[in-house]
């Protein structure tokens, strides 16, 4: 595998995950999503939905990775961080924040793990250009909360910057377990694990599944359709190569959240200071990426 597959992986993954942003806000209106415990099971469904249909492709082309019973605690952490804590911020946040919005935000723990991801792994790191890039991109955040020359983050801003945070924690934890444990098996229990744990919170705060084959039913197998998709290549690339290389291509996905939501939602991306954090946030991304390209294992 070379490093341009790494990288057409990653921004695979990174396209996905953006259009997830504008799906999942359709959703809530296609199936009356409406209270914090509606929005959990939601988003519990779609991720066991999702860790079965992986753990079945584990089972039926390597039943030996499913013996993870040295990786339990691995695997729970990262379905705590990724799935519980990181959708559930980000679900609630999403429900009263644009798509493109939420895409720029998201970068936030991604940043931050760019310039101290020596702490983490030895062959990352620390740079100028990295340390550069991500105040650029810090920079560019701040701008996009901004009204009218004052700095405004919302709760729903800061759930969605918490959520960024936890998706850092659980990619470090899971690359450090992958030497254990096979991506997709790996990310299907933590899936499957978070997922239930989300639907049972949702139930105890009285929410309701209102998803049914009535109802908008494809839009719901896109959003689990492309979550596997995109967790199966974005894994499989970290896999190999050095996280806050994959991170940087991350940055591509509030774009690919920008267009969808201009598309279905009809959301204003042109605003100035959405133009303006994004040619910061991709500027940091050019620059912190000029220091780390020549660390990507092959």
């Amino acid at each position: 595998m070379t490093k341009y597959r790494f990288i057409m992986y990653a921004v695979i993954a990174s396209l996905l995950w953006g259009t997830l942003n504008t799906a999942v806000k359709l959703g809530y209106e296609a199936y009356g999503v409406a209270s914090t415990g509606d929005i959990f099971i939601f988003a519990g469904t779609r991720f066991c939905l999702c860790g079965l249909v992986m753990l079945i492709y584990a089972l039926i082309t390597n039943p030996k990775s499913l013996d993870v019973r040295n990786s339990i605690i691995p695997i729970m952490l990262s379905g705590f961080f990724a799935i519980i804590l990181n959708y559930g911020f980000q679900y609630l946040g999403l429900k009263t924040t644009a798509s493109s919005t939420t895409g720029l935000l998201k970068q936030s723990g991604s940043l931050l793990y760019i310039c101290f991801s020596f702490i983490f792994f030895k062959d990352d790191k620390f740079t100028l250009k990295k340390l550069i890039g991500a105040i650029m991109g810090a920079v560019g955040i701040v701008v996009l909360s901004s009204d009218k020359g004052a700095v405004k983050l919302g709760f729903a801003e800061i759930l969605i910057i918490l959520a960024s945070l936890c998706i850092v924690v659980s990619n470090i934890i899971s690359k450090k377990a992958f030497c254990k444990v096979p991506p997709i098996t790996f990310t299907g229990m933590s899936q499957l694990f978070g997922g239930a744990v989300l639907v049972v919170l949702g139930m105890i705060m009285g929410g309701t599944n209102h998803i049914s084959v009535d109802s908008q039913i494809p839009l719901f197998l896109y959003i689990c359709t492309a979550s596997v998709v995109s967790y199966c290549f974005w894994y499989t690339a970290t896999h190999r190569a050095n996280l806050s290389n994959m991170l940087i291509t991350k940055f591509i996905e509030p774009f690919f959240a920008a267009v969808t939501g201009a598309i279905f939602l009809g959301e204003n991306v042109f605003q100035l200071k959405f133009i303006l954090a994004f040619i910061l946030i991709i500027g940091g991304i050019y620059i912190s990426s000029k220091s780390t390209v020549k660390g990507v294992k092959v």
